[in-house]
């Protein structure tokens, strides 16, 4: 009997285990798309960090090249993001005519720009790859800046985040975009759950509106973030706060 017992304990002590160990994969999921974000938006939903490509000083003449990311890349990467770099055959392109963000690194307007993989195809097509560092949270969020160009030609159809090395292959599969173009600064975030150092996470997407030799995937950069903004759910609380506040100053005011 005893032996019997010991082996049942064993047993049971594995299963414990097993069911407490930490998953082997990434989860990677589309989380939701703010729309409009305007000027300040990468700065505002990138509180962990931001890195945006082909930037320009206001005024500056329009230019193209096989850089990937541009001569001046605004980047300040969280502590757990090891690098991000270009998956598919990448250059950039920036524009005067390209919608104005906020440089948080010098509290300046910039000209935003583009990191693009030129292909005459509409097919999927990689376009940059996250490389994890150490001790990254448990769940964050990373943001695909668009709508700053000139045109829906320069808005992702659709998007894809997933997992390309390290164990298992975490897939958010392909979302359709809503392609408003009218720059207002549109952010897609997908959240990544359990990825450890060294995991890379591949986006892709494809584009099919424009001529041939330009059905190109473009992003103006990435915001990272540990919690899903909610910037509707702030303001509904704020305007509470406030009709709150003017509620309590009227019933003090002696009649």
């Amino acid at each position: 009997m005893r032996g019997r017992w010991s082996v049942t304990i064993v047993a049971l002590l594995a299963l414990h285990m097993a069911e407490v160990r930490p998953a082997d994969a990434a989860i990677v999921s589309y989380a939701r798309e703010f729309n409009d974000t305007g000027p300040m938006g990468p700065m505002n939903f990138g509180t962990a960090g931001f890195d945006l490509y082909a930037t320009s000083p206001l005024g500056a003449p329009t230019s193209t090249g096989p850089v990937p990311f541009g001569p001046i890349r605004v980047s300040q990467l969280p502590g757990y993001i090891q690098s991000v770099t270009s998956a598919g055959s990448n250059a950039y392109y920036k524009s005067s005519t390209y919608a104005q963000i906020f440089n948080p690194l010098t509290s300046q307007m910039i000209h935003s720009g583009l990191t693009f993989n030129h292909s005459a195809s509409s097919a999927e097509k990689d376009l940059l790859a996250i490389t994890i560092g150490a001790n990254p949270p448990p769940i964050f969020y990373v943001g695909y800046v668009t709508d700053n160009g000139d045109g829906p030609w320069d808005y992702p159809d659709a998007l894809r985040f997933r997992q390309t090395t390290g164990l298992g292959g975490g897939d958010s599969a392909l979302i359709t975009t809503v392609q408003d173009a009218n720059q207002g600064i549109d952010i897609y975030f997908f959240s990544i759950a359990g990825a450890v150092a060294n995991d890379v996470i591949t986006i892709s997407g494809f584009e099919t509106i424009g001529g041939v030799d330009y059905k190109n995937l473009t992003a103006a950069g990435l915001v990272f973030s540990n919690i899903i903004p909610e910037p509707a759910s702030s303001t509904l609380l704020l305007a509470a706060m406030g009709m709150l506040v003017l509620r309590r100053s009227r019933q003090a005011i002696p009649s």
